[in-house]
């Protein structure tokens, strides 16, 4: 199998990927990936846990990315919420989990 991208961009298309996943049987799926990698699967709407590993590092706008920086929200209402949030302390960063 071989990923389709989205016409015009340099990204896969991650609804087929899902599709196809769950054709060959996969139920969980785990996917690791920085900032525009998490926030791409949250806006399509195909994440149902999130495992958010945050560093005590601030950045700031210029140098950071924020992981949910490709999340389309237009209004309050459209908001997204952790539904049974958790935040663990690991070391010197946080693990806060919750359903989406």
């Amino acid at each position: 199998y071989k990923a389709r991208c989205v016409e015009g961009s340099n990204s896969f298309d991650l609804k087929d990927i899902e599709m196809r996943l769950w054709v060959l049987g996969f139920r969980s799926v785990l996917v690791e990936g920085g900032a525009q990698t998490v926030s791409s699967f949250i806006d399509k709407g195909i994440i149902n846990r999130l495992y958010l590993f945050q560093g005590m590092l601030m950045l700031g706008y210029q140098t950071g990315k924020s992981w949910v920086e490709q999340v389309k929200i237009d209004s309050i209402a459209d908001q997204k919420r952790l539904r049974k949030p958790m935040i663990k302390q690991l070391g010197g960063d946080l693990l806060i989990t919750g359903l989406l």
